[in-house]
């Protein structure tokens, strides 16, 4: 099994209650890879904000490995992932405006004061990768 999926069920099994962004800083943390905030689109025609991991080339889409735990059939789209807004010609589609921009502050301070972002963040102890 592989350090992703085993990530997302130890979430799963322990009920945490961590963002998107929580997630994949841990996640990142735990493989010394990079939280990257961009676009998915789906089938060419709606995006929406969304959080990834990257290390090295390889992409970790956190936030879509733990939904498709819930719903699997999530993992049957198509999705591409982008750092550029798709622009015209796409549907934005979203969370709730109050968790969307959570999501975004959380980005900000971890990009910008890593250290008062780990202060905040609910400790996630005994995993390996």
């Amino acid at each position: 099994m592989d350090a992703l999926k085993r990530f997302v069920l130890t979430l799963r099994l322990r009920n945490t209650k961590y963002t998107v962004v929580e997630q994949c800083a841990i996640f990142a943390r735990m493989i010394d890879g990079t939280v990257v905030q961009g676009w998915a689109t789906t089938l060419g025609s709606a995006c929406c904000q969304h959080y990834w991991v990257e290390k090295d080339t390889v992409v970790y889409d956190v936030g879509r490995a733990y939904s498709t735990l819930f719903s699997p059939e999530l993992g049957g789209l198509q999705v591409q992932l982008s750092t550029e807004n798709p622009g015209e010609g796409t549907e934005t589609i979203g969370f709730d405006e109050p968790i969307s921009q959570r999501n975004r502050e959380l980005f900000e301070l971890y990009t910008q004061d890593p250290k008062a972002f780990w202060k905040q963040v609910k400790p996630f102890r005994n995993y390996k990768v």
